[in-house]
């Protein structure tokens, strides 16, 4: 339960977070269905089968949504997950779903909340880049993820500005 408050806590206001996108950046890194939009997804180059997927999601309409997984590329499942400390350990806990109020934005980002995809049949490779499935209550977003290198913190921006 502490874990979903925190979480709900870093949702803040659309308008806190806003920035000017080119057309470039729009096209390559927005994706919208509705009111819900992803903004700049990306995660690590991997070796193994599974991987973290961060983004920034928006929700410019009047109603809540509720992010409750997705699908990752060739069908390998996600799911959200929050990262917490236990005994000094990190630890990735499932959260079942969560709430995008109207008005708002949430980001998913290391050490916060993520989408864990699992069953990954092949490494991730930086430079490269793939599509998933954001599931929500109101239906599905398609979403470009750019992978970036084993050690990134954040979105690397290569090849655009803000």
């Amino acid at each position: 339960m502490r874990l979903l408050v925190l979480l709900a806590m870093l949702a803040t206001p659309v308008c806190a977070l806003a920035q000017s996108h080119s057309s470039h950046d729009h096209h390559s890194h927005v994706s919208q269905h509705g009111d819900l939009r992803a903004v700049h997804a990306w995660t690590r180059a991997t070796t193994g089968n599974t991987a973290l997927v961060f983004m920034e999601l928006e929700n410019t309409g009047t109603d809540r949504l509720m992010i409750t997984g997705a699908q990752g590329p060739r069908g390998a499942p996600a799911e959200l997950v929050g990262f917490t400390l236990q005994n000094g350990q990190a630890r990735l806990q499932p959260v079942d779903r969560m709430p995008l109020n109207a008005g708002h934005a949430l980001r998913l980002e290391p050490n916060g909340l993520a989408l864990q995809i699992t069953g990954l049949d092949a490494a991730l490779v930086q430079g490269e880049a793939f599509d998933l499935e954001l599931q929500t209550d109101h239906g599905t977003l398609p979403v470009h993820v750019e992978i970036g290198a084993p050690d990134a913190t954040g979105h690397s921006h290569a090849g655009h500005s803000h």
